[in-house]
């Protein structure tokens, strides 16, 4: 990711992505679709701000933006939060004097709003079956399943007359499961996490610069917090990365990614999160 500002960073194959569409002469129009999708998520992002939550920063991806957050404990800030985005994107369509910039955020709005997590739509759903079942996560995650196998459906008998049912499919079908991923390691923190500050303990670990975040964070044990050294190929330190910039690093850059890239990224902006 490179650094635009302290809040705002964009993916290296995004601005790929820029140049091919100046390349093809529809750069005016994915600039403009970026720009929806940016001002939804700053509308996440200044919701957070005013509600006295801590927003991290504002990603934009090939496939358009996320905001990194931390876990917003109180539901009903949660719902509001979710719900700026959404709220913006109706805003623009009560005011919008042009068809296109209507139908961009009627699309937003729609897609944003489906149970599926990690959308808006999904988020809200899941604060609402928390207070009516304790199975509430099954729900949600089959609900989301049956929503991306109807998408897949219509993708199917569409994919004839328009290609953008289908690559939002993708990426929607990619974004959940990514997501589901990011709460197994959220549970595992919880897990690990020791019930009271004062008594939390050092665990020192080594671990060669190639070995991925989520092997890592295995080695985890409760009532401690991993502190990993990180070796090169020849066994010398080349670096310390705590447990919380692992687990704050997985959701934006794949629990596949190597302890070399995430310490790579901590030297560039100082603290991952």
């Amino acid at each position: 990711m490179i650094n635009i500002t302290k809040y705002i960073s964009i993916h290296p194959l995004t601005l790929a992505l820029f140049a091919v569409s100046l390349y093809m002469g529809i750069f005016i129009e994915t600039a403009f679709i970026f720009g929806i999708i940016f001002l939804h998520e700053l509308a996440h992002f200044l919701a957070a701000k005013i509600l006295g939550e801590s927003p991290k920063q504002i990603n934009i991806m090939p496939y358009g933006c996320s905001l990194a957050t931390g876990k917003i404990k109180n539901d009903k800030k949660a719902v509001l939060i979710y719900l700026a985005g959404p709220l913006l994107n109706l805003f623009f369509m009560l005011f919008a004097r042009h068809e296109i910039i209507f139908n961009t955020n009627l699309t937003m709005l729609l897609v944003n709003m489906l149970p599926i997590y990690p959308l808006d739509g999904g988020n809200i759903l899941n604060i609402m079956l928390k207070r009516v079942s304790p199975y509430y996560k099954k729900i949600s995650f089959f609900l989301g399943l049956f929503t991306l196998i109807f998408l897949a459906y219509y993708s199917y008998k569409t994919i004839y007359i328009t290609p953008y049912p289908l690559i939002a499919l993708l990426f929607l079908t990619n974004a959940f499961f990514a997501k589901q991923d990011e709460k197994y390691i959220s549970l595992m923190r919880r897990i690990i996490e020791s019930h009271n500050e004062n008594e939390l303990k050092f665990q020192i670990l080594s671990a060669y610069e190639g070995e991925s975040l989520s092997k890592v964070l295995a080695y985890a044990k409760k009532g401690s917090s991993l502190l990993v050294h990180v070796l090169d190929k020849k066994g010398k330190k080349v670096g310390v990365l705590t447990e919380g910039e692992i687990i704050n690093a997985i959701p934006i850059m794949g629990k596949k990614a190597k302890l070399k890239d995430l310490l790579n990224t901590v030297e560039k902006r100082g603290n991952f999160g």
